[in-house]
């Protein structure tokens, strides 16, 4: 009697199954597609918006007019007037004896800061997320803001910036994150003394961005510090490389700025900014108020309460609709088509009401609230 025999089926055709060797490329290039889209889009900004991106008359002369005079050997707030930090002015002096005084060179180093600036963000935002969400940010920062010309005036962009304290702050703030970030990691004191030298040249150049990164490395070093395994004492070292590496910038700038100015005006240009925030002259003109929101501030509080008022009941009836449809994917369709009739129907409807540019007038009611959260 013969033996009944189960026989298998026919293997399918293997089309789509890959390889060890495959895998291992696809694993192999998968930490570089990001970069290399960041790369193609950055030189396709650049190639695209050459030539188009400041405003000779508007601003930016200042940029150039300050460094080419330092180049030339003038002094800063003896010869030349200004009223920030010394480090954006000496550093592109810097550049103008080392590549010759142009827009050219100017504009070359600025495009060397935005690489470091692009590549800060992908490494932040990779470490907080996946690879994915850090191509779209760097994707975001040059194509929305790194060359971005969304006003008549061609200041406000990274190549020509209307000013340069407010991109290197913003570089030196990100290198300082993740310096500080690499502490958290390794604990070694190294990397908190890197933090601290960035916020120290941070420091020097605008009162702005010199205040968030303060907020941003000291409460960030504080917190570390408090939550560290360490011993107390070996954390109070920590804290004092901190400092004591933050306080270095200062100190040379003032000694540099000391060997041809007096020394109170070598402190006062050390100072920069910080000194022009708290003069009760400047801070009660117009323009300033009015650029702080502090002009007229009733009624600027009462409209963040219409805009906060309006975002709680728009994004509380999508909530209730979202309840009532269930889940599933087609109620979840509907349900986008209905959140973006309701937004085409409010903005055709009151576009001629409200000026859409206040409507980001809640957001510190929104950080403030994520912040308590």
């Amino acid at each position: 009697m013969a033996k009944n025999r189960t026989t298998a089926p026919p293997a399918e055709p293997a089309l789509l199954t890959l390889s060890d060797r495959e895998r291992a490329l696809l694993r192999a290039l998968g930490p570089w597609v990001g970069p290399v889209l960041l790369v193609a889009v950055g030189l396709y900004m650049v190639h695209y918006s050459w030539g188009r991106l400041t405003d000779p008359l508007v601003d930016f002369g200042r940029e150039l007019y300050v460094a080419w005079r330092l180049a030339a050997g003038d002094r800063l707030y003896a010869d030349v007037a200004y009223f920030n930090g010394p480090l954006s002015p000496y550093v592109n002096a810097a550049i103008f004896r080392l590549l010759g005084v142009s827009l050219r060179s100017l504009m070359l180093a600025n495009l060397a800061v935005l690489a470091g600036v692009v590549a800060l963000v992908y490494h932040l935002v990779g470490r907080l997320s996946d690879r994915l969400t850090a191509t779209a940010a760097g994707v975001l920062v040059l194509t929305l803001l790194a060359f971005g010309h969304h006003s008549w005036v061609g200041n406000y962009n990274f190549a020509t910036p209307y000013s340069h304290e407010a991109t290197h702050g913003l570089a030196l703030s990100l290198a300082g994150l993740a310096m500080l970030g690499a502490y958290l990691r390794s604990g070694r004191w190294g990397w908190l003394a890197g933090a601290g030298l960035a916020l120290g040249l941070t420091l020097l150049t605008k009162v702005e961005v010199g205040l968030a990164a303060g907020v941003a490395l000291g409460g960030g070093t504080l917190l570390a510090l408090a939550t560290s395994p360490l011993p107390t004492r070996r954390r109070w070292v920590h804290a004092g490389v901190f400092v004591l590496a933050g306080l270095v910038p200062i100190g040379v700038a003032w000694a540099l700025l000391a060997r041809v100015l007096p020394a109170e005006l070598a402190w006062r240009g050390v100072l920069g900014s910080w000194l022009h925030a708290t003069n009760p002259a400047l801070s009660a003109m117009p323009f300033y108020r009015r650029m702080m929101g502090l002009a007229e501030w009733p009624r600027q509080l009462a409209w963040i309460a219409v805009w906060t008022v309006g975002y709680g009941l728009f994004w509380g009836l999508l909530a209730w609709v979202g309840r009532r449809l269930g889940d599933g994917a087609r109620r979840s369709l509907l349900a986008g088509l209905v959140t973006a009739a309701v937004l085409l129907g409010l903005t055709l409807a009151l576009w001629r009401v409200f000026w859409f540019a206040d409507a980001l007038m809640p957001l510190p009611v929104l950080l403030g609230g994520l912040l308590a959260w």
